[in-house]
C-alpha cells in the first residue's frame, strides 16, 4: 500500500472495493468512524438533533430513582456472587 491511495485504507474486508458512507439517510453516514463523509451543516446539525430527540424520548428518572435501583441491583449481583 502506498501513501499516494488514501482509499485502499477504507476497503472492505476482501480488498476489492472501497467502502464508501451511505448518504441515502443521515443516520447511515455516521455508522462507521472508519469511513469518512462529507455533509453539509444542516446534515450534521440534523444528526445532532436526531440523537437529543432519541435521548429525550427516553425513560427519565431522577438520581434519587437512579442510586435506589444502582443500590438494588448491586445487592442481587453481589448475592449472586457468593
Amino acid at each position: 500500500m502506498m501513501l499516494e491511495e488514501p482509499a485502499l485504507a477504507y476497503q472492505t474486508a476482501n480488498h476489492s472495493e472501497p467502502m464508501t458512507a451511505d448518504i441515502s439517510t443521515s443516520k447511515g453516514k455516521f455508522n462507521n468512524p472508519n469511513v469518512p463523509f462529507h455533509c453539509t451543516e444542516e446534515e450534521f446539525l440534523e444528526h445532532i438533533r436526531s440523537i437529543e430527540e432519541s435521548i429525550e424520548q427516553g425513560e427519565f428518572m431522577t438520581a434519587e430513582e437512579s442510586e435506589i435501583e444502582f443500590e438494588q441491583w448491586k445487592k442481587a449481583f453481589l448475592a449472586s456472587r457468593i
